[in-house]
């Protein structure tokens, strides 16, 4: 494992512990961009936009992108 993915799954796991992203965002995230499911499939059953969903992994990819680069720049820290 590199150290770009192993920082990836830190950045992915703080995603996902973090209290303050949405459940809603999570599932998404986790439906759309890990398992490749439909975005617009996604959306009908949550009854929300397609426009949502892609902004909802958009967002999520920036947030733990952003987070990958911090460790970058200080790798001691992990959160």
């Amino acid at each position: 494992v590199s150290w770009r993915q192993a920082a990836y799954e830190i950045a992915r796991a703080a995603f996902f512990a973090d209290p303050r992203v949405k459940s809603e965002t999570k599932e998404i995230f986790r439906r759309v961009a890990l398992q490749g499911e439909d975005p617009q499939q996604v959306a009908s059953l949550l009854g929300i936009s397609r426009n949502a969903v892609d902004q909802i992994k958009d967002r999520s990819l920036r947030r733990i992108r952003a987070h990958v680069e911090e460790l970058a720049e200080n790798p001691c820290r992990t959160s």
